[in-house]
């Protein structure tokens, strides 16, 4: 978890991160990573522009959040795929 939002605050554009992981042990282990990220506040001509960027960042976000996992699961890298990462941003 602490691996994870080091990595999300090490981007210029992300103000706060706050990471939660929940793991499930019932058949085979698998989890759920939700994110919540607070990013420098748009101006105007952003606003207008569109989300493509908050896409793009929300992207970034989960790619950074699986290669977290893989390196935490080194013996089972394909553990990533039984992960559902969320990401939220304000």
């Amino acid at each position: 978890m602490n691996k994870i939002k080091k990595s999300i605050l090490a981007i210029p554009k992300i103000r706060g991160a706050e990471v939660m992981v929940f793991l499930d042990n019932a058949d085979g282990l698998s989890g759920k990573v939700n994110i919540m990220i607070e990013s420098d506040t748009k101006g105007f001509l952003s606003r207008i522009m569109g989300d493509s960027k908050d896409i793009n960042l929300e992207r970034q976000i989960i790619e950074i959040s699986q290669i977290e996992i893989r390196k935490s699961f080194r013996k089972f890298p394909e553990i990533v795929d039984k992960f559902n990462v969320n990401v939220e941003i304000s």
